[in-house]
């Protein structure tokens, strides 16, 4: 953390000295450890400019208007700015730069990535540009000037909506977007608000994205890995990709700016839940090293008939005779997953077993029962991870109201109902000879499991998708790798 007022400024600018353009810039970024942007305080006294007119080709740039009042020109336009005025200047011939007006300072708030081989950037009153580095002169014609009154908003005009965290159910806080409206897509800005004793997220961490935060008002206690402290106005704190797990509450009703960058292959950690974030889908994980459980994929179709197919064409354990088509085992997968759990247990890629449930019956008494299925992988019949899918699936089924699970096993088949019934699955039936496959009859027994204490009035079971993303949710991922082994 750094306190952005006790830093040392810096006279800009630095490269060139035209009539008008004067600023003091404070680095935070740098100062608090970012690497992948920047982000800086930059004043500029009444009368001047902060910058010359530029853009960037590759980088997005914002600005957020901290106090004092002026205006920004972007292209063609010239608008009025004052405290609490965002700005997303998406690349693109779209020069622009901030004026002061009136007795006070303009205090600006500015950051944007850091791509230097790949950015050219231009100055377009002056005729140079700057690449990696260097200022040169510049004599080719620039492109028509570009610009948007849109990449312009008053933050408290915004809609605001509520967020409450699925990982952590003590964090809550309410959010306004700023780069969407303005027009940015790789970086993410945020403004945000959160009541005294909430949390302001889950504890986490990035693997591959930086993420900062800038206190507007109100105080917080701040963790950072095993160290705390408080914050308050003019504090930036910043979590560089793959640094210690941070999370703030609030002491006191707490604002602040909170950015990073958008990266879709950036995984997020939630190392006390034992959950982790890739591409939005939540999944558990055990110990360093051991595997994760997290919710079916169409595309994972593949790795599931692998498994699945030599079930079909050499045993009796299914009473399918050949293995589906891989554009049907998609479509069992996607229709699955619009009411019921499937789970699958990854190692490094690799799918090692998997659960779904089921409808038990069709008559709309039976609703509150599931069928449900467990398959793993040759070689993989060990380690926890039946016992982890199945104790992932028990606890969504409860989450969405359902009391009663049947499993069916071809028997003989010791290991399924040894499996069956550690979990605590009791026969209930058997099925003489219910079944020909492989030149045998073969029968097939239910065995039965009581998920939660039945109640009079029972409310219609939710299906699926109303659960994902709900504390619940991710309480019930972490539920089954406590038993996952590395």
């Amino acid at each position: 953390m750094v306190r952005a007022w006790d830093l040392p400024g810096e006279k800009r600018p630095r490269f060139t000295k035209p009539e008008g353009v004067a600023a003091v810039v404070r680095n935070l970024g740098d100062t608090a450890g970012l690497t992948r942007m920047g982000v800086h305080l930059r004043s500029v006294e009444p009368g001047l400019a902060g910058t010359n007119r530029h853009y960037h080709v590759v980088e997005e740039e914002w600005t957020y208007v901290l106090s004092g009042r002026g205006s920004v020109r972007i292209g063609p336009h010239r608008l009025a700015v004052a405290a609490g005025t965002f700005v997303g200047f998406p690349p693109g011939p779209r020069p622009h730069h901030f004026l002061a007006e009136g007795d006070a300072p303009l205090v600006l708030l500015e950051g944007g990535e850091r791509r230097p081989s790949e950015d050219r950037g231009f100055y377009v009153d002056l005729r140079k540009s700057w690449h990696a580095g260097k200022l040169i002169d510049w004599s080719e014609p620039f492109p028509p000037e570009e610009g948007d009154p849109a990449q312009l908003v008053v933050v408290e005009e915004l809609p605001i909506f509520a967020h409450a965290h699925d990982v952590d159910p003590h964090a809550r806080r309410a959010m306004r977007a700023l780069h969407s409206p303005t027009g940015l897509v790789r970086q993410a800005v945020y403004w945000a608000r959160v009541a005294p004793g909430a949390r302001s997220t889950a504890v986490h961490t990035h693997e591959r994205t930086d993420e900062w935060i800038f206190i507007l008002s109100g105080r917080a206690r701040v963790r950072v890995g095993s160290e705390g402290f408080e914050a308050g106005p003019g504090d930036f704190i910043a979590h560089p990709a793959g640094g210690a797990p941070h999370a703030m509450e609030a002491i006191e009703e707490l604002t602040y700016l909170v950015g990073g960058e958008r990266d879709r292959d950036d995984v997020v950690v939630y190392s006390e839940a034992r959950l982790r974030r890739r591409r939005g889908m939540l999944e558990a994980f055990g110990d360093e090293g051991s595997p994760t459980i997290r919710l079916a994929r169409e595309d994972d179709a593949a790795q599931l008939l692998e498994i699945y197919g030599p079930f079909c064409s050499s045993t009796p354990v299914t009473f399918e005779l050949v293995p589906p088509p891989l554009d049907e085992m998609r479509g069992r997968i996607a229709r699955t997953l619009e009411r019921y759990p499937w789970l699958v247990c990854e190692r490094d890629g690799i799918i090692l077993g998997y659960v779904y449930a089921t409808t038990f019956r069709e008559r709309p008494a039976y609703q509150w029962s599931v069928e449900v299925t467990a398959y793993m992988r040759e070689g993989s019949r060990r380690g926890g991870i039946g016992r982890a899918l199945y104790g992932s699936l028990f606890a969504l089924l409860v989450a969405q109201g359902f009391y009663n699970a049947y499993a069916g096993i071809t028997v003989p088949n010791p290991a399924s109902v040894g499996l069956h019934e550690a979990l605590g699955f009791r026969p209930v039936a058997m099925y003489p000879g219910v079944g020909y496959k492989r030149g045998s009859w073969h029968d097939v027994g239910s065995w039965y499991l009581a998920l939660q204490v039945p109640i009079a009035e029972p409310a219609a079971p939710v299906p699926l998708p109303a659960l994902v993303g709900s504390p619940a949710f991710a309480a019930a991922l972490a539920r089954g790798a406590q038993f996952l082994r590395a």
